[in-house]
């Protein structure tokens, strides 16, 4: 009886520490297609709200997707 309700209690403990610590990750992804100067480019832009970070990358349509610039995370 004893052990039935310290695994009771050992499962709620662990419940609640599960539950508080757990956090959300959302990621909004953005594409975008327009020049720089007169060269068409394709952009991706990816914002993460847990940490506030922003990344993304961008090539020339010319080039193709093989040639990726990668745009440094702020």
């Amino acid at each position: 009886m004893i052990y039935r309700n310290l695994f009771l209690i050992w499962i709620l403990v662990a419940g609640f520490f599960n539950v508080t610590y757990a956090q959300t990750s959302v990621v909004t992804t953005a594409s975008y297609k327009g020049t720089v100067g007169n060269y068409p480019i394709a952009m991706q832009l990816r914002q993460q709200r847990r940490n506030d970070t922003l990344s993304g990358s961008y090539y020339y349509l010319r080039n193709g997707r093989e040639k990726v610039l990668i745009l440094m995370e702020c």
